[in-house]
């Protein structure tokens, strides 16, 4: 009887923490600023190293963001042009060929 009622019962919801995160830009720019003029300063070869892989991978990844959006702005424009020209051309063809279709159906 046991087994019976174990297989229809319903499973609790899973719960976990979320605790926000704030991001800023700006902040985090001027930090790693700052922590590039201490490492070029110091002496420690792995921070040197780190920070200039860090910032290799930043500008790596703005560059593909903004490349992203200049080929998706290029393919918006492509296809309403073609869009463009086809709507053109399909009225063409309705004005200048409605009149004959009519005069056969009738």
């Amino acid at each position: 009887m046991k087994f019976i009622l174990r297989s229809f019962r319903l499973p609790k919801h899973m719960s976990y923490e979320f605790k926000p995160r704030y991001y800023d830009e700006r902040k985090e720019h001027i930090e790693g600023v700052k922590a590039k003029y201490e490492a070029t300063e110091s002496s420690d070869k792995k921070e040197k190293i780190k920070l200039r892989l860090q910032s290799s991978f930043q500008r790596r990844f703005e560059e593909q963001r903004k490349g992203v959006t200049y080929s998706s702005r290029q393919s918006s424009i492509r296809v309403l042009i073609i869009f463009a020209i086809l709507s053109i051309f399909t009225a063409y063809l309705i004005l200048r060929f409605l009149p004959q279709l009519n005069a056969l159906l009738r």
